[in-house]
C-alpha cells in the first residue's frame, strides 16, 4: 500500500507545483533530459533486477504487491514527461 500512497503523494506534489506557482508546463531542457534518464535507469533496473512478483495461476499480482523499484523509478519519469508536455 505504502509504494502506491508514495505515488498519490508524488503526484500532489506536482500538481501543487504546476497550479500554485502558475507553471502550467515543465517546459525547460534541463527537466526533459532528467525525465529521459530517469525513464532509462528505471527501465533497465526493471529489466535487469525486476524483483520479486507474486503469481498465481499464471497472473502476476501487480497491485497486491508491493511495487518494484524499476517500476516505481520509470512511473516517476513518465509522470515527469507526462507534465512537460501537458
Amino acid at each position: 500500500m505504502f509504494p502506491w500512497l508514495g505515488f498519490l503523494l508524488f503526484g500532489v506534489m506536482l500538481g501543487n507545483i504546476r497550479w500554485e506557482k502558475k507553471i502550467y508546463r515543465f517546459k525547460r531542457n534541463i527537466i526533459h533530459i532528467i525525465a529521459i534518464s530517469i525513464i532509462i535507469v528505471g527501465a533497465n533496473l526493471w529489466l535487469y533486477a525486476p524483483g520479486d512478483l507474486l503469481v498465481r495461476d499464471g497472473n502476476s499480482e501487480l497491485f497486491f504487491f508491493p511495487a518494484t523499484i524499476g517500476f516505481i523509478i520509470t512511473a516517476i519519469g513518465v509522470t515527469v514527461l507526462f507534465f512537460e508536455y501537458y
